[in-house]
């Protein structure tokens, strides 16, 4: 059966309206270059078709929300999500965690894969040095980007206000300049 060429934006459409032919399109155009990329990381056809599954489901629910701008095709847009989910699906079978929650990856759609393998790179840079602080400073900081007030932070922590402002300027210090040490972030550069 031969089926028909959609534009971007009939594909779009299609995914947003569940029509079974335009995901049948998605997935003899898309799943191919997915299913090789994952088969040649580790992964197997199961892998492959669950992970693109989920990049559907997080296209569709970018789609609902409004929230997919696409500055690239959507087939680098698909292949980059699958790309992103397959090496947290990696990350967490080594950490010994089952499922890969889709809820937790944000993607850019603005950059191009070479920019999302960069932002890969920097944030297990960053991971890796976040490990290395002591555990206050773990604890400060991430309360913080949960955007817990700090007054809140204080209390938990048994700082005053005042200091507890001071450790995170001084854990998020230690962070920085570890980072900046690292070889590989000057590399980066």
């Amino acid at each position: 059966m031969e089926l028909k060429k959609y534009t971007e934006q009939e594909v779009l459409a299609g995914i947003l309206g569940n029509s079974s032919k335009t995901l049948q399109y998605v997935y003899k155009e898309a799943f191919p270059g997915v299913r090789k990329y994952i088969m040649s990381n580790s992964g197997n056809d199961e892998d492959a078709k669950d992970i693109f599954q989920e990049s559907i489901i997080i296209t569709y629910k970018k789609l609902k929300n409004n929230n997919l701008v696409l500055t690239c095709s959507l087939k680098v847009y698909l292949f980059s999500v699958c790309r992103l989910l397959w090496l947290k699906q990696l990350e967490n079978q080594r950490k010994g965690i089952q499922e890969v929650n889709v809820g937790e990856f944000v993607l850019n759609v603005g950059e191009d894969v070479l920019d999302i393998r960069d932002q890969n790179e920097r944030y297990e840079l960053y991971r890796a040095h976040f490990d290395l602080l002591k555990e206050d400073c773990k604890k400060v900081l991430r309360m913080f980007l949960d955007k817990i007030p700090l007054k809140e932070i204080a209390k938990q922590m048994g700082f005053t206000e005042q200091y507890a402002k001071k450790r995170k300027f001084q854990c998020k210090e230690t962070l920085v300049k570890s980072i900046q040490n690292d070889n590989d972030y000057k590399e980066m550069l």
